[in-house]
């Protein structure tokens, strides 16, 4: 009989498992005709959760900046078609910015949109919010609030009073900044800033601001930075920190100034990361030494100081020096105003966030602009801070000839991984166009999905809505867990804490966790706090399983110990393949041992046999 060790079945059991197991370089295929079929045209100007259906829609510009058209996520990776806004035919006003929030309380997602006269790429702007129509899934009213002020530029969407319903900070055209509250009954109060310890003059905003509502001081509580002017027109940067429930001025950081002197050309939008899971936010910029930004940099603020951080913008592709794309050259600037922008999010899933930019050939600017993907990176060789960028310059594996206006990253299936959006310009029609792009990998890696909801109406909400509520800007979020070496991994992000000039911040967060499949130790949560209030609004959550969605509901909002969350896992496709190979491998087995029971039988047949042939001598 022959014998199987069970040394060589776990040995065989192993390498089958490594085998399927196996990493391949993760790679991009467009879907844009199964996403979108025949209205992919128009540029993309916000996501949101439109229906409450849990899946993610988009908001599109369309007809010339006139139209705004929901493209809602169906099953299957399908988008529908709904039109939300059309223009009179009386109208010029077009289009510039597009803010999805809950501005009354009701868990029925309203859309605020910022308006401004046709082929005037000026201020001031106007700013209307049309209410959700809670007798229909895809429609608004009729009836649009509009606000009396003129702006001088976007309004950023905050929560200035801690009621969980979005406020609006900005400037009007008089030059006054100011809040504009919103309120259960749809009414909009204005309150102007309040100088508290800030200088007695509150300088300008810069012009397109990208100010935020982020956490400036790791108390779990979003902060206000504000994007301004000095009196010599240069970048400085305001906090205002909360201080029992009310914004208040900290300091004024000036912006670094360029290494050869003088002033810098463009300053793009501020986006805020922790780079090297600190736990501490650092403010990265963008900039141009020049107008056509032949000199492009980065510039990380953190402990203090500004630091340049050392990225290679040569490509060793094509020997191609590339840099970022100035606002000049976008090819709807008549209508559409795009700063230098660097969006945020974990494309390698390590847990470090990553980037993605729009370049340029930088001595041609005629030249077509395209989607790289900047790499957070150890630097071993970097003095004051030790990550840096790498460009990924295979993007070009994936880059059409027609211009790049926008580029973003989006969850496409629900799945936790990160796809990618792109808007492109059509010469031949003078139209956007939408392209998705899915990345497919076999690399498991695994994550977290976060989206903290308002949850107002907490199970009463009107004409049967999901009480679930709708996504808040400013909740911040905190985990620790450990890697699979033993070693403690921990970051924080905020959630929507950008609205303006198509930021483009989906309306959750995606923590990477690499090939971790640890539960997370920790995570936290911790959202605005109501007026006059002084400790902080916050909960912790210990051993979430990875691979899954986590829906915070903080109500009632100033009882932490209240709150609630739903969790929907993902399952795993290491689980999966690890199912499929212990099947296989067990099915093998049962094989093997089929043959050898097969063989033993017919062994004990044939000495049967023999045994009845042979002559027995006790029989004499």
């Amino acid at each position: 009989m022959l014998g199987v060790r069970h040394e060589d079945f776990l040995i065989f059991t192993l390498v089958l498992i490594l085998l399927l197991v196996s990493h391949t370089k993760c790679y991009l295929i467009d879907v844009t005709g199964d996403a979108f079929g025949d209205q992919s045209d128009g540029f993309l100007a916000a996501f949101g959760d439109f229906n409450s259906d849990k899946k993610t829609d988009l908001f599109v510009i369309t007809g010339n900046g006139q139209n705004l058209t929901l493209l809602s996520a169906k099953k299957g990776g399908v988008f529908g078609k709904h039109v939300l806004i059309k223009s009179n035919s009386s109208s010029t006003d077009i289009i510039t910015g597009v803010m999805p929030a809950d501005f009354d309380g009701d868990s029925q997602m309203d859309v605020l949109v910022v308006k401004r006269p046709s082929g005037k790429n000026v201020s001031p702007v106007t700013v209307e919010i049309h209410w959700g129509d809670t007798s229909s899934s895809f429609a608004l009213d009729n009836k649009p609030t509009v606000l009396p002020d003129k702006f001088v530029d976007q309004p950023l969407l905050l929560d200035a009073n801690g009621d969980l319903m979005p406020d609006l900070f900005g400037e009007t055209a008089p030059g006054n900044r100011s809040y504009w509250l919103s309120s259960a009954n749809r009414t909009i109060i204005r309150r102007e800033v309040e100088n508290g310890t800030s200088p007695a003059q509150l300088p300008p905003l810069h012009f397109p601001h990208s100010s935020a509502f982020v956490d400036l001081n790791q108390d779990l509580t979003p902060d206000l930075l504000v994007v301004s002017e000095d009196k010599d027109g240069a970048v400085q940067f305001e906090r205002w920190i909360i201080s029992k429930g009310n914004l208040t001025w900290n300091q004024t950081i000036p912006m670094v100034i360029p290494p050869k002197g003088g002033a810098w050309k463009h300053v793009g939008q501020v986006s805020f990361v922790d780079l090297n899971h600190d736990q501490e936010y650092n403010l990265i910029v963008p900039v141009c030494a020049d107008e056509d930004c032949q000199e492009s940099f980065i510039y990380v603020y953190t402990q203090n100081k500004w630091i340049k951080l050392d990225v290679n913008f040569l490509s060793d592709l094509t020997k191609t020096t590339w840099g970022f794309v100035p606002p000049a050259n976008n090819p709807m600037a008549d209508l559409l105003t795009l700063p230098i922008s660097l969006r945020v999010a974990d494309y390698t899933m390590d847990g470090y966030p990553d980037l993605i930019v729009t370049l340029q050939d930088s001595k041609n600017i005629s030249s077509v602009a395209r989607p790289y993907i900047f790499i957070n990176t150890p630097c071993s060789t970097c003095e004051s801070f030790k990550r840096n960028f790498v460009i990924a310059w295979d993007a070009e594996d994936y880059a059409k000839s027609e211009p790049l206006l926008v580029a973003t990253f989006f969850d496409y299936e629900e799945n936790g991984n990160l796809d990618m959006i792109l808007v492109s310009y059509i010469e031949s029609t003078k139209q956007p166009h939408l392209r998705l792009l899915k990345a497919v990998s076999t690399d498991d890696l695994c994550f977290l999905k976060v989206m903290v909801l308002s949850g107002l109406c907490n199970g009463k909400c009107p004409h049967g809505t999901e009480s679930y509520g709708v996504n808040l800007p400013g909740p911040t979020t905190w985990y620790h867990t450990m890697t699979s070496a033993g070693d403690p991994q921990m970051s924080t992000a905020t959630q929507l804490y950008q609205s303006t000039h198509f930021s483009l911040q989906t309306p959750y967060t995606i923590i990477g966790l690499g090939r971790t499949p640890n539960f997370v130790e920790q995570f936290q949560v911790g959202i605005q706090r109501p007026e006059n209030m002084e400790e902080s609004l916050e909960k912790t959550w210990t051993y979430i399983v990875p691979n899954s969605q986590l829906i915070v509901i903080p109500t009632p909002q100033t009882n932490p110990s209240s709150w609630k969350y739903k969790l929907f896992m993902t399952p795993s496709e290491l689980v999966l393949l690890t199912g499929a190979s212990l099947l296989g491998t067990c099915g093998f087995i049962s094989i093997i041992v089929g043959i050898l029971h097969w063989r033993e039988r017919v062994a004990d047949k044939k000495e049967k046999l023999q045994e009845s042939q042979r002559f027995h001598f006790d029989a004499m």
